[in-house]
């Protein structure tokens, strides 16, 4: 009997155990919804309760892991315990599978962290997020860069969206790792080059390869979350990544062809072709300095550099120009005194070197020019931007003497009629010696050009054209008026100077009068003088005036007319100009 009973004990403990709750039953009965009404479905969206309930979730889980240690640790009061009981927990103890429950709970809540990191601001636990923000931002205002990398990573990794701060301040912290190991090999370096010494320098060469690795992710997933945004935007971030692989590879073996900047030229091409007046100004010029790197290596054609150019020329000349408005539009702001002593002179240095660069360049010789213009001609003659792009460079180049500047300015003037389009014709015009036509062309820029410098210019060259037709008066006027829309500047009185110069054989009824004119020719060359301080102007206004009044009739020629040194004279003829006599020294 007593064996019967024994057996029939020892069936109840085994059917017992074979039901015993296991961790996994126990996981799934205390937290039901994960795989039910809340599944973690990649690219599915997560609305605002959802969020709530796997932010609850996942607190609830750290609750349990905390009560595993308690259970752990002999805690056996019942109201230290919220998601289990400690039966439950003293049953799984038991069985051995605490551990396992353990687990269960890291690794959901490890995959709720993932699964929300990207679907709300601050993910699944936004007091952590915040926090770590905060840690973050006073460790790098104290440029602890070290101890910030620890934050940085925590935020990086789970809440990714919660700030564009964690992109600018991990940069600045990827960038002092990367040039901590920099320096740490260069310090092995300067030991000595034993194998020892040898062996530790390309450990921290390959460490900062892998800091710099580093900070390409970091840029990438910037722009995977934030590249839509306005101001720094996909191209802003593109721009980075082209600089820093620029900066990181231009110290390395320029003959190894992996290392020729194809990345970075890359990266910045596309910033530039994105931003372009608001790439930033190195940016624009790295991207050129690749370019022609690429040029050196035949990896890019002629025609291809020329149009680097002219994106990059094109991008950096209206930043200067939009930084220049500014300045005049607010010139007391805090923003325009910074432009105007540091800003715009970088701007116009980076300017200069792009410009400086090309030129010597071979391939912006004025037959390379003329020879990849023509051949784009056909498939562009109807593109009114590509044509203004051409013929602005080789008007800069000094190439208007190729066959395609004529053929493209008269395509640009039936396209799009301007006084730029106009100013070419009359360009054209004027070699072939067609003054009329040529004046008509001129007479249409000034009339339609609205910029002052460029209206005195026109005016100016309207009235040479004028005084080659030997409309002296109408030239006088059309100089006069040149001078009004750009004061300060002498070369219409040196124009005017040289005409009345000219008339000296005609204006007068006797030899007195005639070299009377050379009064007039004088004065104006002398204001011309007074006016403009360029030495162009200063060294020929010398020189007319010391011509002029080597023509100034004699003491006895006025004599003979009681005329006398300082009396007014008034020059006749169509000069009609009021002077002072003056004699010849």
């Amino acid at each position: 009997m007593k064996r019967i009973i024994g057996t029939a004990v020892l069936m109840v403990i085994l059917a017992i155990q074979m039901h015993a709750q296991t961790a996994q039953d126990l996981f799934k009965q205390k937290f039901p919804q994960l795989g039910t009404t809340l599944k973690l479905e990649k690219g599915a969206k997560v609305d605002k309760t959802q969020t709530a309930q796997y932010r609850e979730l996942y607190a609830n889980m750290k609750i349990g892991l905390e009560e595993i240690a308690k259970r752990r640790a002999g805690v056996e009061v019942e109201t230290e315990y919220k998601i289990f009981n400690v039966k439950e927990l003293k049953e799984i103890d038991k069985a051995g599978q605490l551990n396992e429950l353990e687990t269960l709970l890291n690794k959901s809540r490890m995959e709720m962290k993932i699964y929300l990191k990207d679907k709300t601001q601050y993910g699944i636990d936004s007091i952590e997020c915040i926090e770590k923000l905060s840690i973050l931002k006073t460790l790098k205002d104290q440029k602890d860069y070290h101890a910030a990398y620890s934050p940085f990573k925590t935020l990086f990794v789970y809440y990714p969206i919660s700030s564009t701060n964690i992109y600018s301040w991990g940069e600045d912290i990827l960038e002092f790792k990367m040039q901590d190991e920099h320096n740490k090999a260069a310090d092995e370096s300067a030991k000595g080059t034993g194998k020892a010494n040898n062996e530790v320098i390309v450990s921290h060469l390959n460490n900062e390869r892998g800091w710099f690795d580093t900070l390409m992710i970091v840029y990438k997933q910037r722009i995977r979350y934030f590249g839509d945004a306005k101001k720094y935007g996909k191209g802003y971030i593109e721009g980075k990544i082209g600089q820093a692989e620029y900066k990181f590879n231009k110290g390395l073996d320029k003959n190894d062809p992996k290392l020729q900047f194809d990345t970075a030229y890359k990266y910045l091409k596309q910033s530039v072709q994105q931003e372009k007046a608001d790439a930033g100004h190195t940016v624009i010029m790295y991207f050129f300095v690749t370019g022609i790197d690429r040029l050196k290596n035949k990896k890019i054609t002629p025609d291809g550099i020329i149009e680097d150019y002219l994106l990059a020329d094109q991008s950096i000349t209206q930043k200067i120009i939009d930084a220049e408005t500014y300045v005049a539009k607010y010139p007391d702001k805090p923003d325009s005194k910074k432009m105007i002593e540091s800003a715009i002179p970088a701007y116009k240095e980076i300017s200069d070197k792009i410009t400086e660069t090309f030129t010597k360049c071979p391939c912006s010789s004025c037959e390379v020019l003329d020879s990849i213009f023509n051949a784009k001609y056909g498939e562009n003659k109807t593109n009114a931007a590509w044509l203004k792009k051409s013929l602005s460079l080789l008007e800069r180049k000094k190439c208007k003497e190729s066959s395609f500047f004529e053929k493209g300015s008269v395509e640009l003037y039936k396209l799009e009629p301007s006084a730029a389009s106009a100013y070419n014709i009359f360009i054209i015009q004027l070699k072939k010696e067609n003054y009329t036509e040529a004046a008509k062309y001129i007479e249409e820029a000034h009339t339609q050009e609205t910029d002052s410098l460029l209206k005195a210019k026109y005016l100016y060259e309207a009235a040479i054209v004028a005084r080659t037709q030997n409309q002296l008066q109408k030239a006088r006027s059309l100089a006069l008026e040149a001078a009004q829309y750009r004061p300060n500047w002498g070369e219409p009185y040196l124009l005017i100077a040289k005409m009345y110069a000219s008339s000296a054989g005609s204006c007068g009824s006797d030899e007195f009068e005639q070299l009377g004119t050379f009064w007039a020719a004088y004065d104006k060359a002398q204001y011309a003088k007074n006016v403009d301080n360029s030495e162009e102007v200063q060294k020929e206004a010398s020189s007319l005036m010391g011509q002029y009044s080597g023509r100034f009739p004699t003491k006895e020629q006025g004599f003979m007319r009681e005329k006398y040194e300082g009396n007014p004279f008034t020059v006749g003829c169509w000069i009609n100009e009021n002077t002072t006599i003056r004699f010849i020294k």
